[in-house]
């Protein structure tokens, strides 16, 4: 299935991770390494290649910005497909760097969902009982206040965070959004 690189280095990853395929990290390596072993994954050939589909089909590999999309299975978490607009590998507009995950698992620092979540943000609100007619400020420019982590850690307080554009300022209502 193209594409399939970057689950296969998650799949990866999630192993050599894992104490429960060796207690430490040299004897999953060698387990890894040594091979005979049947790895039944989540991926769906189907859902892999749409999403590989649209991962490429407005943000090309030589483009400067890159995207990523993880389908999950709602209620179960089962990743059926993984994919980004730039293949794996180490050549010209190709990449070894997951997109899809944080660092631990061979990822990045992650994105802002943008956008993309706003249906998510708006469901929860309107189940808050929010209107969508409640009007929200939108600056072009905000500090970003700190923030602590799920494990903890403080993330620092960002002095001028910008939006997307100068021209696209509040104050908007969820609808607007």
């Amino acid at each position: 299935v193209q594409g399939e690189a970057f689950f296969c280095d998650y799949v990866q990853h999630i192993f050599l991770t894992n104490p429960v395929f060796g207690a430490t990290a040299q004897q999953r390596e060698m387990l890894w390494d040594e091979g005979g072993l049947q790895i039944h994954t989540t991926l769906d050939p189907r859902t892999q290649a749409a999403a590989q589909k649209a991962a490429s089909a407005n943000v090309y590999a030589t483009d400067r910005a890159a995207d990523a999309i993880t389908l999950v299975q709602p209620g179960t978490g089962k990743i059926m497909g993984m994919a980004q607009s730039r293949p794996y590998g180490p050549g010209d507009h190709q990449t070894e760097l997951n997109y899809n995950v944080d660092r631990l698992m061979g990822g990045g620092n992650g994105f802002q969902t943008g956008s993309t979540f706003k249906p998510v943000t708006a469901a929860a609100a309107l189940q808050a009982g929010i209107k969508m007619t409640q009007s929200y400020p939108a600056p072009y420019q905000d500090d970003d206040p700190a923030r602590r982590t799920c494990d903890g850690s403080v993330l620092p307080e960002v002095s001028g965070d910008e939006n997307d554009s100068p021209s696209l300022v509040g104050p908007f209502t969820m609808a607007e959004a």
